[in-house]
């Protein structure tokens, strides 16, 4: 992870010792997307202020971390042969190794940079399921009209359809044996499909539906959206498409900063 990364750097400055980095493509390639950090609201789970998908290998992420944080690590990153940023982990022909067990296949990651929002609500996001990131759901959803509430620009490259599941001894110990209305999210076009605007959208929709149901924690919520913004704009009744718009102005200085990171075209 990147944040044992950075601690490895740490203690390499520390010690004088060099730090090496065999680096590994971006399983869900070089796409930009999401809100990017405020970095007073740095954490395990958001170390650098970055947007919530980021496009980079771990190699430049630890480049950007030398940088950003001020590290004085002698870092060596060993580049991927042959990877192009804009390849994802299927295309490669390298095998898909679990990053976390509840994250089982390369559909999981396409959507995880959306979804993982849900975490910090009241409804599952599919742990102690077979599809978990690849789902949301609440025994008392209305799935249907969760749907019919997304907006058009929220649908890009992805399928919403109504399904079934009951978690089993999930992780984060919600509805435990309940059965559950669930939406499952199917990506139908990678090369559009933007899971932090769609995962906005939905958490938009669900509160138009069912306005005392969420249940966002905030703590919780701002550590994984990287600060209170998000959380604010959607409890203000702010539109899902209005708030994406919102995001390109730091998106596009972001891209700007990292720019001495990137390794790969």
């Amino acid at each position: 992870y990147l944040n044992t990364t950075i601690e490895v750097m740490k203690a390499g400055a520390r010690l004088g010792k060099p730090v090496v980095v065999l680096d590994r493509p971006n399983p869900i390639g070089g796409l930009v997307q999401g809100n990017v950090l405020d970095s007073a609201y740095r954490s395990p789970v958001g170390a650098l202020a970055m947007p919530m998908r980021h496009g980079l290998t771990l190699g430049e992420l630890a480049r950007l971390a030398r940088t950003e944080l001020g590290l004085r690590t002698d870092l060596r990153v060993v580049p991927v042969a042959g990877w192009r940023r804009g390849e994802a982990l299927d295309q490669t022909g390298l095998p898909f190794l679990a990053p976390s067990p509840n994250l089982k296949d390369l559909e999981s990651l396409f959507h995880y940079p959306g979804i993982c929002l849900f975490e910090a609500t009241a409804l599952s996001v599919g742990r102690g399921t077979d599809a978990p990131f690849s789902q949301i759901g609440a025994p008392w959803l209305d799935v249907a009209r969760v749907i019919a509430a997304m907006p058009a620009s929220a649908l890009t490259g992805v399928r919403l359809t109504a399904t079934k599941f009951t978690p089993d001894r999930p992780g984060d110990g919600k509805f435990d044996g309940i059965a559950l209305r669930g939406i499952r999210l199917t990506v139908t076009d990678r090369a559009t499909y933007d899971p932090t605007h769609t995962a906005v959208a939905l958490l938009v929709a669900i509160r138009s539906v069912h306005p005392d149901r969420l249940g966002i924690r905030a703590a919780g919520f701002d550590r994984l959206a990287g600060g209170p913004a998000l959380r604010q704009r959607i409890e203000s009744g702010a539109a899902a498409a209005q708030i994406a718009a919102e995001w390109q102005p730091a998106l596009a200085a972001w891209l700007l900063q990292r720019r001495p990171a990137l390794w790969y075209p």
